[in-house]
C-alpha cells in the first residue's frame, strides 16, 4: 500500500514511492520454493511476519534438476530455456499445479503477509561449472522477468554466494536482461562470504543496491 520500493534521493537508503522508510529484516529461506509444500509456506511465512521479518531470501533454482515438495521439475529435460508449465494451476488437481503455480502460490502467501521474497534467479554454483551459457542466460532471464515483473513484492537478488569475477559475463547478463524485461523492482548481488558487490559492479546500469556479506 505504500508502493514499490526504490533507493532514496541521496543514495544511501531503501523507502517506499510514497516516502515510507524501508528497512530489509532479512530471512534465509533459501529453499522455500523447493522443500516447502503449501501448508508449511503458509505457516513459515506466518511465522516470520510474527518475528519482524519483513523480506525472506530464496533461490528460484539450485540446481538443474529442481523439484518443488510434490514432485514437479522446473525445467523439460532440465533445460533452463523450457520451463515446465501445466495448463492451469488448481492446486487440487495434481497435473494442473506445476512448480511455477506453487512459486506463485508462496509470492501470493507473502504478499498476504506483507512480505518481500528476495529471490536469487539461479545459484552460484551452477553458474561457475560453466555449462550455463551467455544465451541460455538471456533466455532464461527474459522468462522469469516477464513472469514475474507485475508481482508487488519481489526483489531480485543477483548472483548466489559467488564472486563476480567468475563468469561476469553471465551475471551482467542475467541482470541486464531482468532489468529490461522488469523494470519495476530492484536489484542487488549476492556475493561470496567477505566480498561485496561494489568490487565488481558499481558501473553495472541493472544494480540498484550493493551488498556485503560477512
Amino acid at each position: 500500500k505504500h508502493g514499490k520500493l526504490m533507493v532514496s534521493e541521496n543514495a544511501r537508503f531503501l523507502r517506499h514511492a510514497e516516502g515510507t522508510p524501508f528497512c530489509w529484516l532479512g530471512d534465509t529461506g533459501w529453499l522455500l520454493f523447493q522443500r516447502m509444500t503449501r501448508e508449511e509456506a503458509l505457516m513459515y511465512v506466518a511465522n516470520r511476519q510474527s518475528k519482524g521479518f519483513n523480506v525472506i531470501q530464496c533461490i528460484l533454482l539450485q540446481s538443474f534438476a529442481d523439484r518443488n515438495a510434490y514432485g514437479d521439475e522446473a525445467f523439460v529435460d532440465h533445460d533452463l530455456t523450457r520451463m515446465c508449465i501445466t495448463p492451469g494451476n488448481d492446486p487440487e488437481r495434481p497435473e494442473d499445479y506445476d512448480y511455477w503455480d506453487h512459486v506463485d502460490y508462496i509470492l501470493d502467501a507473502a504478499a498476504d503477509h506483507h512480505m518481500y521474497l528476495a529471490i536469487v534467479p539461479i545459484w552460484g554454483q551452477l553458474v561457475k561449472r560453466g555449462n550455463f551459457t551467455e544465451k541460455a542466460a538471456e533466455q532464461y532471464a527474459a522468462q522469469i522477468a516477464q513472469r514475474f515483473r507485475n508481482r508487488p513484492n519481489i526483489i531480485w537478488v543477483n548472483g548466489g554466494s559467488t564472486q563476480g569475477d567468475m563468469r561476469a559475463e553471465i551475471w551482467e547478463t542475467l541482470g541486464a536482461t531482468i532489468k529490461t524485461h522488469d523494470p519495476n523492482h530492484l536489484m542487488t548481488f549476492h556475493p561470496f562470504g567477505r566480498t561485496q558487490s561494489s568490487t565488481w559492479f558499481t558501473n553495472s546500469a541493472w544494480l540498484d543496491v550493493h551488498m556485503f556479506t560477512s
